[in-house]
């Protein structure tokens, strides 16, 4: 059975208006249509089913962080055994960036907590913002992207593309696993 683990770092806005395709939208639109994001986001979660664990981590914790305007933010992980991660962050304009696609976590690796080498510098737009991490026992099916400003930029919608991550493959003999996790990260303007 194949098994991933999806964590999940929010950041929630700080500002009155929210930028639409349509220029400027009022605050409680742009509440409602996060809400709707992150319900998305949240439904379907995948429930630790096997024995891959995943966590993550940022420099400033787990659970709810927060982040201001040039902060930089370092995310570290720690699996329970050798697998594959994912990492997606959706933008609060809605764009989906493949951080990083099926990243093996060797056995020197396990059972430790791993810092990734980048970081990410808290910038605009402000809002809800989303890391989303998945661990998979094999290899990740390949997204559709396109290259914008030195990004992956994921041309699937959000929840196209969690679907097809979190849902039924067709079965083959090797067994795999897949379980998801989610954090809390606040961003703000100084």
């Amino acid at each position: 059975m194949k098994q991933i683990l999806i964590i999940t770092l929010m950041m929630l806005p700080f500002f009155a208006f929210c930028q639409g395709s349509r220029g400027f939208i009022t605050k409680e639109a742009g509440r409602q249509k996060v809400e709707a994001e992150q319900k998305i986001i949240k439904e379907g979660v995948l429930a630790t089913s096997g024995s891959l664990k995943l966590k993550i981590k940022t420099n400033k914790g787990e659970g709810s962080v927060a982040y201001k305007e040039g902060e930089t933010m370092t995310i570290s992980f720690l699996v329970n055994e050798p697998c594959y991660l994912r990492l997606i962050y959706r933008l609060a304009d809605g764009k989906l960036i493949l951080l990083r696609d099926d990243l093996f976590v060797s056995n020197q690796e396990i059972s430790k907590w791993v810092q990734l080498p980048d970081e990410f510098e808290c910038s605009a737009p402000f809002g809800y913002e989303n890391l989303i991490t998945f661990a998979s026992s094999t290899p990740f099916e390949k997204l559709q992207t396109e290259e914008e400003n030195g990004y992956m930029v994921i041309t699937s919608a959000l929840e196209n593309v969690l679907n097809s991550t979190r849902g039924m493959k067709k079965a083959t003999n090797t067994k795999s696993q897949k379980v998801e996790d989610q954090i809390l990260v606040i961003t703000k303007k100084n």
